[in-house]
Formats: C-alpha cells, sequence, structure tokens
C-alpha cells in the first residue's frame, strides 16, 4: 500500500480519535448518601496501604486542587472516581485526568474485604492544605491598603472589609491547624467525613485546647473535640 493510501486509511480513525473527549466527572452526592470512610483498624492493615498505594499510582500525583473520593463496591473492587465540591473551584483540567485514569482503577487487584462499599479520599489533607494557603493569601491581603474602587467611598470599603472578614471568619471555622514544630510538618485537623459528625465549633475548641503548651495534649485535646488529624 502506498504512502498517501495508508494516511487516506488513517484519516477515519484520525477524527474518531479527535471526536472523542474525556468525560466530565460528576460530583459525588450529599455528604449523608456518600459511603463511609473505612474504620481506623481497617487503615492499619498492610493491605489496605497497598491498595491505597495501587490506586494512588493509577490516579497519579498531579492532582492537587480537586478533593476526590475513590468508591469501593461489595467486593472491595474501586469501580470510580466522584468529585467532592468545595469552597474552593477544583481545576478543570485535573478533572480531565481523573476521568481519564478513572478507567484504570477497574484493572486493579481487590482490596482487603474491610474496605467493601467504603469510599477513599486520597487527597484531602492537600487539598485543605491548598485551601487554607490560599485563604490566608486572600485574607491577609484583605487587610492592606483599599482598592482603587473603594477609595472615597468610606462606607463601601467598611462594608467590603465586612464582607471579607465574615467569609475569613467563615473559613477558619473548617479547619484547626497547629505550626510545624522540628522535623513535623503544619498538623492539619478536619471535621470528621461522616453524615453528622459531632466536632465541637473550631473557636471553642482552640480556646479549650491552646491553654496548654504542649504539642501533644494539643493534638489529643482537638481529637477529643471530634477533629480528625489528616495524614
Amino acid at each position: 500500500m502506498s504512502i498517501v493510501a495508508r494516511i487516506l486509511a488513517a484519516v477515519p480513525l484520525l477524527l474518531a480519535c479527535a471526536s472523542v473527549t474525556p468525560s466530565q466527572l460528576q460530583d459525588c452526592d450529599a455528604l449523608a448518601e456518600l459511603p463511609n470512610l473505612p474504620e481506623k483498624s481497617c487503615l492499619a492493615q498492610e493491605d489496605t496501604a497497598a491498595f491505597r498505594h495501587r490506586v494512588a499510582e493509577a490516579i497519579g500525583d498531579d492532582v492537587k486542587s480537586t478533593y476526590f473520593s475513590v468508591l469501593i463496591d461489595s467486593n472491595s473492587n474501586a469501580t470510580g472516581v466522584c468529585v467532592i465540591p468545595s469552597r474552593t473551584s477544583d481545576v478543570w483540567s485535573e478533572r480531565s485526568v481523573l476521568s481519564a485514569r478513572s478507567g484504570e482503577l477497574s484493572t486493579l487487584p481487590s482490596g482487603p474485604p474491610c474496605l467493601a462499599t467504603r469510599r477513599i479520599d486520597l487527597n484531602r489533607r492537600s487539598m485543605i492544605a491548598g485551601e487554607i494557603k490560599r485563604m490566608r493569601n486572600m485574607c491577609a491581603a484583605s487587610t492592606g491598603p483599599p482598592t482603587e474602587i473603594a477609595v472615597g467611598f468610606e462606607q463601601g470599603r467598611a462594608s467590603l472589609t465586612a464582607l471579607r472578614s465574615s467569609w475569613c471568619s467563615q473559613l477558619s471555622d473548617d479547619w484547626i491547624t497547629l505550626p510545624p514544630d522540628g522535623l513535623t510538618q503544619q498538623l492539619i485537623f478536619a471535621p470528621l467525613e461522616v453524615a453528622d459528625p459531632k466536632t465541637d465549633a473550631a473557636v471553642a475548641t482552640r480556646a479549650h485546647c491552646f491553654r496548654s503548651q504542649e504539642r501533644e495534649d494539643r493534638v489529643a485535646c482537638i481529637q477529643s473535640h471530634g477533629w480528625e488529624l489528616l495524614e
């Protein structure tokens, strides 16, 4: 077959490939309808750690801003991915990556029985850490000089400042952090990912637990108020 004939024969295939685009991932259901996370005893098992590692390798480490869950069926097989909406927008390109790679999950070996009908959140800590950084940058900027539009409009500037302050306060209610200590990274605590978390308010928890100067005591106290330490 001549080169020209080969090119002409390949055109329909090329057009077909060009028309295929990654399907948009669906948002996860409401938290009350999502499968539960694995029990701590399950997470401590070597088989679970190995399964999570295989899933993480299939997804890749370039999805950093999108909070997603991997869904596990009754046979402990990873069946797909859904995206958990957050206050900060996830990146469309990352959704495309997740959509393209989620099909690889069905080829993985099954996980241990304790993972059946559960879900795995692989990047919850990194996503929340990024959200905290963006919030802090925005809220720090809001205390700087007023914007050009606001100059000369005291009432408008006051309203804008109040709105930003309210938004920043609301965001800070979603997590508790402890700064790095020597070789230990920043600790991030978040409400338990269950339908009806028994978590005390962040402000009250900080006020009670930060009385102690010992890091270990603070960690134990925060967890006793219903906050989860993100690994």
